[in-house]
């Protein structure tokens, strides 16, 4: 395992352009502007909220908050309300098929609450955490899923199950530094947590986050994975150094 975790790192780190002079948090911000300022202030107002729900599913809160972060910056009230008005018509009569936008603050497919629900429930989370579902696919279920995803507190809970659901598909995850690992789960969270492990690596190296509306021949694009690690080495506590060993002689 650790072999191959180690190749996994060796393959992200040669397969990335200019992976030891990623931007930093400061930087984004200064290019993001008001879309990122304004991301801050609304995490600032709900921290407390979501943090709580964070604790009762034991994930760490700046991890979970870091990997949604790049979606906060681009998140747009009045898109998101139409494509909520358009799911409800959409998947709730005809399923992922026929719709599956991404929808809410964190930007959550329809696909994504149903594949997470399928790995949950196949784990002795339920057990653990008192947490079920009902993965029938009909009208009744469909629209119970959709009311999930438009309240921003049930995204949480998804973000949370995601956090326990991911390291049970990728073991690699347990070999891997700090770094690597938080590229991965934003990889695996914006792309895809069922992909092969060497796939999500690769993804992690190219650039396809934008805040365009629609993307155009002038939209710039950036690392979903390199903004998620910018926010979270941010916020993370620092290390607290290790009290230097003291010998017997040293106290004469």
């Amino acid at each position: 395992m650790k072999k191959r975790a180690l190749y996994l790192l060796l393959s992200f780190l040669l397969g990335m352009p200019g992976a030891l002079h990623a931007l930093t948090d400061a930087e984004y911000a200064e290019i993001f502007g008001e879309n990122w300022s304004g991301a801050e202030a609304y995490l600032q107002e709900n921290r407390a909220v979501w943090d709580s729900i964070f604790a009762r599913y034991e994930v760490d809160p700046l991890l979970a908050e870091s990997i949604v972060f790049p979606e906060l910056v681009r998140y747009s009230f009045f898109r998101d309300r139409i494509e909520k008005a358009t799911m409800r018509r959409l998947y709730a009569h005809g399923g992922s098929e026929k719709g599956n936008f991404s929808i809410g603050v964190f930007q959550m497919k329809a696909t994504f609450a149903e594949g997470l629900e399928k790995l949950w429930m196949e784990s002795e989370l339920p057990k653990k955490y008192g947490l079920t579902f009902d993965l029938s696919d009909d009208k009744f279920n469909r629209k119970r899923r959709l009311e999930r995803l438009c309240s921003t507190e049930q995204q949480c809970v998804y973000l949370a199950m995601f956090l326990h659901v991911v390291p049970r598909q990728y073991p690699e995850l347990k070999e891997m530094d700090d770094t690597t690992r938080v590229r991965f789960l934003a990889t695996a969270y914006n792309y895809s947590f069922t992909a092969p492990a060497e796939k999500v690596m690769r993804e992690s190296t190219i650039p396809r986050y934008h805040t365009d509306f629609v993307a155009h021949e002038t939209t710039v694009y950036y690392s979903y994975a390199d903004m998620a690690l910018a926010r979270y080495l941010s916020v993370r506590p620092a290390p607290v150094p290790k009290p230097r060993r003291r010998f017997p002689w040293w106290r004469r």
